[in-house]
């Protein structure tokens, strides 16, 4: 079992990193293997069997539910809203109890970092550009749900 979360881990990062490149460069995300990975990750979670089975279902719907309505609402770009979703996964496989409401807190928490963080990258691509980042710019998500899908795997590692 540790292989195999060291393979997904491995190719998480891979895609996490590509996934970087791509949305600074052509604000594009490949999203078939996030969907791929955010099935694995909810397989993990599912497999340590730290969660009740009914309560992680509900979770999932709850993200469904969620991810349904960030796409049909085009909140954001339909990668970002997979991104978020992987996120999501990577979180509740990390968790080695059961859910409590304070681990709903903490991805709030963790979804303002990535957009905080990807902000910054915004404000720093624009100065490199020479643009300015206004009400209606495009920015980049990806590189703010690398960097907390990277602390909630490496949050993994040292629990």
């Amino acid at each position: 079992m540790e292989i195999l979360y060291m393979v997904l881990v491995a190719a998480t990062v891979t895609y996490m990193v590509h996934c970087c490149w791509w949305d600074l460069k052509e604000r594009m995300i490949y999203a078939f293997p996030c969907m791929v990975l955010s099935f694995f990750w909810l397989g993990t979670a599912t497999v340590r069997g730290y969660q009740d089975t009914r309560i992680l279902f509900a979770v999932v719907v709850a993200l469904t539910v969620v991810y349904v309505t960030l796409t049909i609402n085009k909140i954001w770009g339909s990668g970002d809203t997979d991104l978020f979703l992987l996120m999501l996964a990577v979180f509740l496989a990390q968790i080695k109890r059961e859910l409590l409401v304070t681990d709903i807190c903490l991805i709030c928490i963790a979804l303002v970092i990535a957009l905080v963080f990807s902000i910054i990258v915004a404000y720093i691509e624009a100065r490199i550009k020479g643009t300015k980042v206004e009400k209606d710019s495009s920015i980049a998500l990806a590189p703010g749900f690398a960097l907390v899908i990277s602390l909630l795997i490496a949050g993994g590692f040292f629990r």
